[in-house]
This record gives structure tokens, C-alpha cells and sequence, in this order.
């Protein structure tokens, strides 16, 4: 008995658009993860403190937020 692949009907008409849905997408994904990468350093640059550790506060603190900036 040997297995037979289904058949596209009416199947070959939306992959152009789905090709180029996905280009955009891509390219939308692209520009996302860069924009994100241009404001990770200067993230990090604002939680290191002067004496080189880390500025990491617990979120369940009732002190003020702290919000760092550059």
C-alpha cells in the first residue's frame, strides 16, 4: 500500500500574495529586531552603576521605580 500526497486544488493562486505577505513580514521583523539592538546598549549602559555591577531591583519593591535613562 503506498501513500499518496494530497492534491492541491485551487491551491497555486494565493501563494504569490502569501510569498509577499511573508517579505514584508520579514523585512517588518528585520527593522523591529535592528531598532531594538540600536537601544539594548544604551539599556544596559543605564543599569550598570558606577562600580560595575548591575542595577537590578526586585519588581515587587514599594520604593520608587527606577527608571534608568541615558
Amino acid at each position: 500500500m503506498s501513500k499518496r500526497m494530497p492534491a492541491l486544488i485551487g491551491g497555486f493562486g494565493k501563494n504569490k500574495i502569501q510569498t509577499l505577505t511573508t517579505l514584508v513580514s520579514s523585512n517588518d521583523e528585520k527593522y523591529n529586531l535592528n531598532l531594538l539592538r540600536s537601544k539594548f546598549g544604551p539599556y544596559l549602559a543605564g543599569l550598570i552603576e558606577a562600580d560595575g555591577s548591575f542595577a537590578i531591583h526586585d519588581k515587587n519593591s514599594k520604593a520608587k521605580k527606577y527608571a534608568p535613562k541615558i
